[in-house]
């Protein structure tokens, strides 16, 4: 396993420093909460429930980012740069 900092993201630019507040980690756990109540609709499929419930990890991610003083820029957003993948 590999362990990775932040400051390593933030010297290739796929960090960029972020100053949160708690309206905005408040309004992202609501993004979180909604996420999690669709997927446990059984009217849709199982792919569409697991989608919805990783959308959720993904805002939970970014709530995690933020409390850390940090946000994505959208650089790198490929999985090129990890081993196993091309």
């Amino acid at each position: 396993m590999t362990r990775v900092s932040l400051d390593r993201f933030f010297a290739e630019e796929r960090l960029k420093p972020h100053r949160t507040s708690a309206r905005e980690i408040r309004d992202l756990l609501r993004v979180v909460d909604r996420a999690l109540a669709d997927a446990e609709v059984t009217a849709i499929s199982i792919d569409l429930r697991y989608q919805t419930a990783y959308q959720a990890c993904l805002q939970l991610a970014t709530i995690i980012l933020a409390a850390s003083g940090a946000r994505t820029t959208g650089v790198g957003a490929s999985l090129d740069h990890v081993p196993g993948h091309t």
